[in-house]
C-alpha cells in the first residue's frame, strides 16, 4: 500500500461537525479536489524551505498542516484547515513563482522523502500547480479544507 495524499474542500459551516466525528466515511474521499499521489512529501519538504525575501509559514501547512481529528487512519488522523487558514495558505502558495519553487526544490533535503526518486523538479512543479489551484479555488469559494494521507 502506498501513501498518497488527498485534499477536499467543503463548506466552512460544516467544519465543527466534521471535526467532531471519530472517522470520516470512505466516500468522503472518493472525489477529492486534488490527489497528490506520492508527491505530497516532496511538496511538503519543498514548501517548508523558507522564501529568500520573507518569512512564510502557511505554505508549509498546505500538505501536512491543519488540526487533526478523529482516528488514526494508519498514517495519522485526517486534518482540517478553516476557511480563514485556507485563504492564508492560498495567498502564500500564489506568491510562489516557478523560479522560487525551483530554488526551494534545489534547497530542500529530499534524501529522506517518501518516493522522492519518483519526482524530479518538473513533476514536483506540476503537482505544486495542482495543489496551488486547489487552495485558490477553495479560498475564492470561502471553503474549509480536509487533508488525508
Amino acid at each position: 500500500m502506498s501513501m498518497t495524499a488527498r485534499l477536499r474542500s467543503f463548506p466552512a459551516a460544516e467544519l465543527a461537525g466534521l471535526r467532531a466525528q471519530d472517522d470520516l466515511p470512505e466516500e468522503f474521499w472518493d472525489d477529492p479536489d486534488v490527489d497528490l499521489d506520492q508527491a505530497w512529501d516532496v511538496l511538503h519538504h519543498v514548501l517548508s524551505v523558507q522564501a529568500e525575501d520573507r518569512s512564510d509559514s502557511w505554505a508549509a501547512s498546505a500538505v501536512l498542516g491543519g488540526a487533526p481529528f478523529g482516528q488514526d487512519q494508519g498514517f495519522g488522523p485526517c486534518r482540517t484547515l478553516s476557511d480563514e487558514e485556507v485563504g492564508l495558505v492560498a495567498a502564500e502558495l500564489g506568491a510562489i513563482s516557478e523560479t522560487e519553487f525551483r530554488r526551494r526544490y534545489a534547497a530542500a533535503d529530499l534524501r529522506e522523502c517518501y518516493r522522492a526518486q519518483n519526482y524530479d523538479v518538473e513533476g514536483a512543479l506540476a503537482a505544486f500547480g495542482e495543489l496551488r489551484d486547489c487552495y485558490q479555488q477553495a479560498a475564492t469559494a470561502g471553503r474549509a479544507m480536509a487533508l488525508f494521507i
